[in-house]
């Protein structure tokens, strides 16, 4: 049987159900541009009493993520890293580079960043993180490969200008005599 105490007590439930929802959605608008922050949802059920619906219940505020969006916003900071990483490497100062060598690294590095992002969107698989780090040891492989050309380089360059020096100072000795 309703009852004005039944029907207050249901017009109760869903105002508060109402309230807890408002609630929600303005703390969504509100952090609306914080980075990172994930909009709420907030899951209600009905409450029955006797077979008669006597209201509604919340049974929880839940974070709900948009997976696309995330995983756009995580490979979207992958390439900004890589484009930031290549910029701060081709406007150091420093001795000439050769073009090949940079080519060849950042174009290994590139692996590395999508498997980052790949391992940030879902961190809980192991195939993510054994594929990022065995890219990584192929990266710091290549880049030891790439040291020791610019070694090898280096030290060619060294004999070459001594060569060079020995040359015009025997030179300079013979048209002084």
């Amino acid at each position: 049987m309703t009852t004005l105490g039944s029907i207050l007590q249901t017009s109760s439930a869903g105002l508060a159900a109402a309230q807890t929802g408002i609630s929600t959605v303005s703390n969504n608008v509100a952090n609306l541009n914080t980075a990172g922050y994930v909009r709420e949802v907030v899951n209600q059920g009905s409450v029955n009493d006797e077979g008669l619906g006597a209201g509604v219940s919340v049974s929880g505020v839940v974070r709900t993520a948009n997976q696309y969006l995330q995983n756009t916003s995580l490979q979207a900071s992958g390439v900004a890293g890589a484009a930031n990483a290549v910029s701060t490497a081709l406007t150091r100062p420093g001795p000439v580079r050769r073009p090949d060598l940079d080519h060849e690294l950042f174009q290994s590095a590139q692996p590395v960043f999508a498997d980052f992002s790949a391992a940030a969107s879902n961190p809980s698989s192991s195939l993510a993180a054994g594929q990022a780090v065995n890219d990584v040891s192929q990266f710091l492989n290549q880049s030891q490969s790439i040291s020791a050309s610019l070694s090898n380089l280096t030290t060619q360059t060294d004999g070459a200008l001594s060569t060079t020096w020995i040359r015009s100072t025997n030179c300079s000795a013979r048209s002084a005599s």
